[in-house]
């Protein structure tokens, strides 16, 4: 069996002639009808294969959201959802320009791309900009081009707030977390440690809490003083009613767990009596056998007397 690569040298439709029989990998004949094969290289099966995306997404909605968003290169953080607006990238040196697949839900919006072109070193900023009735919505990518990749670390090794759980739980490749506090708390203490001991964070928002949604914002800048990241934490402080509320779940969930644990106990308590009845009628089945035992050895012994007498009399 023969491997063939071929490389193309430019983009559109290249013909391949083939003779003779052909097979898979497994060795199994494919049949083959005609001479001749066509290929799309390049930009002609890129455009086919965003038609099909196009088609998946699109509807006839006044959406401004994006249903995708890709570039053509890896690493790109967070993941897309089209709620976030500000996403990170970095590059090597050797990047000018990056191919941006942006393609709206509405098929009746705009997408108006910049930034992405002609890159210079250090921080460059794409934006991607949806428009609709007059409406407009703008995500961002932040991209760092550089000649050093580990001085643009900007990864938090920690990031948690004292006394209470982030949702979802923190990773290096999600951005946006949310937390609900009391409505006594008027100030957060947060830890953010970054991976990099050279990076710097700044928080804001955390201070003078009001009712309701908050947004605090953690910024890491990484050793190189140019890349930097986000991280935004919705804040939701319950008022006094909302307060009343959650207090009264709580105690009514402890109130179940209570309950749950004393029947637990009753079931472990009637358990360990029937054990211990077990273990009392054993004990006297064990005291009636032993009794016998000691009746049987006590008429053998004094048969065996009764018999030794009566052989000395005679």
């Amino acid at each position: 069996m023969v491997n063939l690569e071929f490389i193309a040298k430019s983009e559109g439709i290249a013909t391949f002639s083939v003779s003779g029989e052909l097979y898979n990998e497994k060795g199994e004949r494919i049949d083959f009808n005609g001479d001749s094969i066509d290929i799309n290289i390049g930009t002609m099966q890129e455009e086919n294969n965003t038609q099909e995306l196009i088609a998946e997404i699109q509807n006839n909605s006044d959406s401004l959201n994006l249903g995708i968003l890709r570039t053509n290169h890896e690493g790109i953080m967070p993941d897309f959802n089209q709620d976030i607006l500000e996403y990170y990238l970095v590059v090597d040196e050797t990047v000018d320009n990056i191919d941006i697949t942006a393609i709206p839900e509405s098929e009746k919006a705009e997408v108006i791309i910049t930034g992405n072109k002609k890159l210079k070193m250090g921080l460059n900023t794409i934006e991607i900009t949806v428009s609709l009735n007059g409406n407009s919505k703008t995500y961002k990518i932040n991209v760092t081009k550089t000649s050093n990749e580990a001085d643009t670390n900007t990864n938090l090794e920690t990031l948690a707030i004292e006394y209470y759980t982030l949702e979802p739980e923190y990773n290096t490749n999600i951005t946006n977390y949310h937390v609900e506090i009391s409505n006594t708390e008027n100030s957060l203490n947060i830890l953010a440690i970054p991976e990099d001991e050279e990076a710097k964070v700044k928080i804001i928002g955390n201070d003078n809490l009001k009712y309701g949604k908050n947004n605090v914002i953690v910024t890491v800048t990484a050793k190189d003083g140019i890349t930097t990241k986000k991280y935004n934490i919705e804040v939701y402080k319950r008022n006094e009613e909302e307060e009343i509320k959650y207090q009264e779940d709580v105690n009514k969930k402890i109130e179940e767990a209570n309950n749950l644990l004393a029947k637990k106990n009753i079931e472990v308590t009637s358990i360990e009596g029937n054990i211990e009845k077990v273990e009392d009628n054993s004990n006297n089945n064990n005291n009636k056998i032993l009794i016998i035992v000691i009746l049987t050895i006590v008429v053998i012994a004094v048969g065996v007397v009764i018999i030794i007498v009566r052989k000395k009399k005679k």
